[in-house]
């Protein structure tokens, strides 16, 4: 079987500061390329790593959009829950997103172990498996896990974690530390994608990187798909298609802040985490080291910025 995977494809409205183009152009132009190389390829079906949209309610104008592009792909598509598809970390939210309607208008299928949705995919001979998005996921290595859930079956593991194949100033879970009975996992979350192919206890792991490029980090990396043939043996299974849509250089240089303006956009952008997450400050405060990454400031300008806004609720 072959199989087609792409992740972290997070359409939006707005295009992300610093970037030289229409970012949901360029995004689209992406999608439709890789639809292209899917049929190309002969895939039969594709499989998606989480975070679809950049957040839970993405306008209806950027979904229709985004269900349009999928559908005409024309083949399955099988995906798992990233960080920004629902609201608060909570699945229950699933229903009111924009991930929640591509999966009940049968545009997408969803792989999460919850009432009413797959905990696996079973395509015949291949098996398709998830470890959607969590809070506490990268809390061990052991919330990886996952069993042969039929023998005789060859199984490949969706994930949307922080898995690393180093060590990082964040949380994180290492590769090296995985054991899950999957014969292949597919990273995701991580934006940049892993540097090469791992084989670890009989487990292949692979991350083609992100879809979507949101800051001037790496810009250098051109985004890819990856296609898995399940019918050949060892890394000779994996090849990775660098897409030719995909601007090389797509932000400009970034532009040093002030101080103050640094203290201005740190407080909107919790603002808007808060807002979109529908929790109270001092819940979403102690998340403190996964809002430093989300954000990308240092713990102590979000502290700084958390105190603001505590004594403006305070003073109201």
């Amino acid at each position: 079987m072959k199989i087609g995977y792409i992740t972290d494809t997070h359409a939006r409205a707005e295009t992300p500061e610093g970037r030289t183009d229409k970012f949901n152009t360029s995004l689209f132009l992406k999608m439709e390329e890789a639809g292209q190389i899917f049929k190309n390829e002969g895939c039969e079906v594709i499989l998606h790593g989480g975070d679809w949209g950049d957040s839970p309610d993405i306008p209806y104008s950027v979904y229709n959009d985004l269900a349009k592009v999928l559908k005409s792909w024309n083949l399955s598509i099988y995906g798992i829950i990233g960080s920004h598809d629902y609201y608060g970390y909570e699945l229950k939210s699933l229903k009111r997103t924009a991930v929640g309607a591509l999966f009940t208008s049968g545009v997408i299928g969803l792989i999460v172990n919850a009432k009413g949705i797959e905990p696996f995919i079973d395509l015949g001979e291949v098996l398709i498996c998830g470890t959607p998005h969590t809070f506490w996921l990268d809390d061990s290595p052991d919330n990886y896990y996952h069993s042969r859930h039929k023998e005789g079956k060859f199984q490949i593991q969706l994930t949307h974690g922080t898995l690393l194949e180093h060590t990082a100033p964040f949380q994180y879970t290492l590769i090296k530390d995985i054991k899950t009975e999957s014969d292949i996992v597919l990273g995701a979350h991580y934006h940049p994608g892993w540097k090469k192919i791992h084989h670890i206890n009989n487990t292949f792991f692979a991350h083609p990187g992100s879809l979507a490029r949101l800051d001037n980090t790496g810009t250098v990396r051109i985004p890819q798909v990856l296609i898995i043939d399940t019918s050949k043996k060892g890394k000779e299974m994996f090849k990775f298609v660098p897409l030719q849509t995909a601007i090389p250089h797509p932000f400009k240089e970034k532009v040093k802040e002030s101080q103050e303006e640094v203290s201005f956009n740190v407080i909107n952008k919790i603002m808007n985490l808060i807002q979109k997450t529908q929790t109270a400050v001092v819940d979403i405060k102690k998340q403190l080291p996964k809002i430093a990454k989300e954000l990308d400031y240092p713990n102590d300008i979000l502290e700084e910025a958390f105190s603001l806004i505590e004594e403006a609720e305070t003073e109201k």
